[in-house]
């Protein structure tokens, strides 16, 4: 009687294959998806940092719009709107409409803006209009990533 060596795999071996590729791509789904909002999170933080820079910054310069013709510039205010979704930035002059929005920021999906507040920088760097405690904002991405940003009465941004 003549053997003949086999080649091939057994269906088993191929089972165990199957089974460790299917694990190690089902982790590899989970820590992506953990990634991607870590990154959507540090991403929303630096917008936000960059929306309150452009408040302090036109108040510190006090640059007047076009608009603001018979007023004094007061300085500039970021808002969270009510919907956590966005927040605007807006230069206060003394006339009767008051203020014009300069930039309005829609956030990405699935991130959240709390509290709806209103930060007003004063011109020529002479603080804000917060308490003493300042003002924190919190920035969720979906149910469990949170940053906080702070914002002193003297209008530093931590």
């Amino acid at each position: 009687m003549i053997f003949r060596k086999q080649t091939g795999f057994t269906l088993i071996e191929l089972m165990v294959v199957m089974s460790i590729t299917a694990i190690l791509s089902g982790t590899g789904f989970i820590a992506f998806g953990e990634i991607q909002q870590q990154q959507l999170l540090k991403k929303t933080v630096k917008q936000i940092r960059i929306g309150l820079n452009e408040a302090k910054v036109k108040a510190f310069y006090g640059t007047k719009p076009a608009s603001c013709t018979n007023g004094k510039f007061e300085g500039s205010r970021f808002v969270t709107n009510a919907d956590g979704k966005s927040y605007s930035v807006s230069i206060l002059c003394s006339d009767a409409d008051n203020s014009e929005v300069i930039n309005q920021t829609q956030l990405d999906s699935g991130v959240t803006l709390t509290p709806n507040t209103s930060i007003t920088f004063n011109s020529l760097n002479q603080g804000t209009d917060l308490p003493l405690s300042g003002a924190t904002l919190t920035v969720t991405v979906g149910s469990d990533k949170t940053a906080f940003i702070t914002v002193t009465p003297t209008g530093e941004i931590e």
